[in-house]
């Protein structure tokens, strides 16, 4: 039996670390036993990632079951005690012999599975997930459009990134450079390069690089706003601007300069956090971003704060999500891609662009309008019966599903419990448009239910537009709304912002005034 001295018992005590070479850590050993835990496809025969969590028979606490990744890693204690670890399909681990219960799924489309097994009667777990629905059916592609990754080494990051993301579903995944004064030291997703990104490719899972580009007022006060540019040819520096991130300089450099030499340059751009910024009003009037996200990195705001004012005011906004400071949540867009076509950034952004998705972080959402998807356009000259078929289904109680006409909710069902989850279909025939119009369909965040991590379910397609007589839908009140608030930036930014001289103030103001008076020649 090796010696400890004094140093080494402080240190494994301080730890929690079993002494293992004493008598104490070898009596440990023999209480447990090495189990194998198989997650298969629901036909029992490829293995597919997924997560587990496991704890003894009655217990409030669930255990670590290192050496498989917690699927929080990065995240509070809180959410790392949820206990969700990643499997990569067949996998070995040192449990203790008794009496456990057990509970697991495979992706967002997964049933949920919940057991007990006694290991000390088998040294096997075989999961078999059944799926509740199938993406692919409908060539649904989940993607993740916004994640960082700080305070871990590269073997850590590679490991995260291979893991987690095939255990959630999801096929792409863009992986972003950002700065801030004093502690963008930590931010090791800044070292990856497309290259780096690329070499972690696997058969079901690429990877996309991106930058999120940014201005604050104070270190995390409302600036000019983030936006995400994807697929970047190459990095706009300095990716963050004004003093509130960078500590020097003044806010003479607003957004739209450098969004625009992104798109110039192919990049895609989505505005995110979902109204968070003064400049995401005129970036968006004078078609400067080509899609919005909500929900990444918390649940500010409303789809009527984002998505809707500019649907009405007749633009096709696509909506997308992502998850910014790593995967805390099943969040994710899908976009509809060829199956028989292989994947790829490149390509799942310009369905992205055509609007061609649907975001969720639980629940399945199909929409159709006299047979055409989320991001279609029917066009009408003349009266026309709509058929619209709505159909919605998870694992946890979603609550409500709404069918929603220029802003405001026209129908819903309420979820039935079914004996793997909640689902609903219903039809809605009883309308004749006569009129421009756009149709999406939601859950009722934020009085939908919960998922697995924690976190508020929320799912909505993207719209299905109609023009009709050549026309799309204006709502004056709307636009005038939009003037109000770009008005009421104005006056916080001559309140806020640091200015050298006048010509400056005017070179930021500048782009404020363009939008504005798109929208007043617009309204006359």
């Amino acid at each position: 039996m090796p010696m400890l001295n004094r140093r080494d018992w402080c240190r494994y005590a301080a730890i929690g670390a079993p002494l293992l070479g004493t008598a104490s850590g070898l009596a440990a050993e023999a209480k447990t036993r090495t189990v194998k835990v198989s997650l298969l496809d629901p036909a029992g025969k490829t293995p597919r990632a997924g997560c587990l969590r496991v704890r003894r028979k009655g217990a409030e606490e669930w255990l670590n079951l290192e050496p498989l990744l917690n699927r929080n890693t990065g995240l509070s204690r809180r959410a790392r005690d949820l206990g969700w670890h990643v499997l990569t399909g067949n996998d070995e681990l040192r449990l203790p012999i008794g009496a456990l219960e057990f509970e697991a799924f495979a992706d967002i489309n997964s049933e949920f599975l919940r057991g007990e097994f006694n290991t000390a009667n088998t040294n096997q777990l075989r999961l078999v997930p059944t799926n509740l629905f199938e993406p692919a059916d409908t060539w649904g592609v989940a993607g993740n459009t916004h994640l960082h990754l700080r305070k871990m080494t590269r073997p850590e990051v590679n490991r995260y990134l291979t893991e987690i993301p095939r255990a959630d579903g999801l096929k792409v995944v863009f992986v972003s450079y950002l700065e801030r004064a004093l502690q963008s030291q930590t931010y090791i997703t800044n070292e990856y390069a497309k290259e780096d990104l690329a070499a972690l490719n696997q058969k079901d899972l690429t990877f996309g690089d991106g930058e999120e580009y940014r201005h604050n007022f104070g270190g995390g006060g409302e600036g000019y706003g983030h936006v995400m540019l994807l697929n970047l040819a190459k990095r706009i520096l300095p990716a963050s601007v004004g003093p509130g991130i960078t500590l020097k300089g003044n806010d003479k450099t607003p957004l739209h300069p450098g969004i625009r030499l992104a798109k110039n340059g192919g990049s895609t751009v989505i505005w995110c956090h979902n109204t968070f910024g003064y400049e995401d009003i005129p970036n968006f009037i004078n078609g400067n971003v080509h899609a919005q996200n909500i929900f990444d990195g918390g649940n500010r705001g409303s789809y009527a704060d984002t998505y809707y004012r500019y649907l009405n005011i007749g633009m096709n906004v696509p909506f997308a999500t992502g998850t910014d400071w790593f995967i805390y949540d099943f969040s994710r867009t899908y976009v509809t891609l060829n199956p028989d076509q292989p994947y790829t950034p490149e390509r799942w952004l310009e369905m992205l662009r055509r609007g061609a998705s649907t975001i969720t972080n639980g629940t399945w959402l199909q929409l159709s309008v006299n047979d055409t998807d989320p991001g279609d356009t029917l066009v009408y000259v003349k009266p026309r019966k709509l058929r619209i078929t709505a159909r919605a289904i998870g694992r946890n109680d979603f609550g409500r599903v709404e069918l929603v006409r220029n802003g405001e909710v026209v129908a819903g069902a309420d979820s039935e419990k079914f004996d793997r989850g909640y689902r609903i279909e219903f039809e809605f025939n009883e309308h004749t448009c006569k009129k421009p119009e756009w149709w999406a369909l939601r859950i009722a965040h934020p009085n939908a239910g919960r998922n697995e991590l924690n976190q508020p379910l929320f799912a909505h397609t993207s719209p299905i537009y109609i023009d009709y007589n050549n026309q799309r839908v204006f709502d004056p009140k709307t636009a005038k709304s939009l003037i109000d608030e770009m008005d009421a930036s104005v006056k916080l930014i001559r309140r806020f912002g640091k200015f050298a001289n006048q010509e400056e103030q005017d070179g930021v103001l500048k782009v404020y005034r363009a939008a504005r008076e798109k929208l007043i020649a617009r309204l006359k």
